[in-house]
């Protein structure tokens, strides 16, 4: 896992613009939505290294699922964590099984997969 004073002041500003949408995004916890997409990235980049190649299937995913979602914020949350997140699972276990996975817990992975 990496961990340098970018991706902190990334998570920050994130946790920021959150807390700032806090009053005008109250009602469906719509508020969190910059967290969750800066929690995801450092996921996505720090933690389990998935790479640029996979990391659009899932914005674009998420984008969509945002667009629906905003026009409906009664099942924002819902729509994210029966599609977004079963996705996201799903690119970190294909990076694990697959090509050279460099991410947390990479030794005990390989040896593993031996």
């Amino acid at each position: 896992m990496r961990l340098n004073l970018i991706d902190l002041a990334l998570l920050a500003g994130a946790g920021a613009v959150s807390w700032l949408a806090h009053d005008a995004f109250t009602a469906h916890g719509l508020f969190w939505i910059p967290l969750y997409v800066a929690g995801t990235f450092f996921l996505f980049c720090n933690v389990f290294r998935i790479g640029n190649r996979l990391e659009p299937v899932w914005y674009l995913t998420f984008a969509t699922v945002s667009a629906w979602g905003l026009l409906h914020p009664e099942y924002y949350w819902l729509a994210v964590l029966a599609i977004c997140e079963p996705l996201k699972l799903a690119l970190v276990i294909y990076v694990i099984r697959h090509g050279d996975y460099h991410g947390l817990g990479y030794r005990w992975v390989r040896q593993l997969m031996r």
